[in-house]
């Protein structure tokens, strides 16, 4: 069965898609594991990391104890890292909504497949660990550790399902 996929993702589905890519070690171990919004994610350390170095920073200027201050510095600087890496995650689901091409998921006996203009990627269902199944979208993990992940979008996922279920491999998805 051949897939079309003729509509960008959303915004979200590539925010939870990133925060997957990183994590894909930890969700081999354990499919059930929730999926977030990496925007989300970071937005709540960036907030974390802003109360408590403002906390630090007053008792600084109340006690003049130094602890304080160097705890203040060290969580701003964390604070710029995380700034830093938020927007960097923000021009990354900005370049992928600009993509352009002809995409396609190939799903047949032996592997579910992934070709646009620049790759042809297969993974072979003997060489899949699962497919995490989040809110906005459907991930298919490897067993090893290439980094090579494929990824469907909501919108197509009734699709993908059918094409699972027609081959027997519906068993693969995890639901949470």
């Amino acid at each position: 069965m051949k897939i079309e996929v003729n509509a960008r993702g959303s915004r979200e589905y590539y925010d939870e898609f990133l925060y997957i890519v990183p994590r894909y070690r930890q969700y081999q171990k354990n499919l059930r594991k929730k999926t977030h919004r990496l925007t989300h994610y970071l937005t709540v350390y960036e907030v974390l990391a802003f109360v408590v170095g403002a906390l630090n920073a007053f008792f600084y200027y109340l006690n003049g104890n130094v602890i304080h201050l160097v705890m203040a510095c060290m969580l701003g600087l964390m604070l710029v890292i995380y700034l830093r890496y938020h927007f960097t995650v923000g021009r990354q689901i900005k370049a992928y909504l600009n993509e352009k091409g002809n995409k396609e998921i190939e799903i047949n006996e032996e592997y579910i497949g992934f070709r646009d203009d620049s790759k042809d990627i297969r993974l072979k269902w003997d060489e899949l660990s699962g497919i995490v199944m989040g809110k906005y979208g459907l991930c298919f993990l490897p067993k090893d550790q290439t980094g090579i992940l494929i990824s469907v979008s909501k919108e197509y996922m009734g699709e993908v399902m059918q094409g699972l279920k027609e081959i027997g491999k519906e068993d693969l998805i995890t639901e949470k």
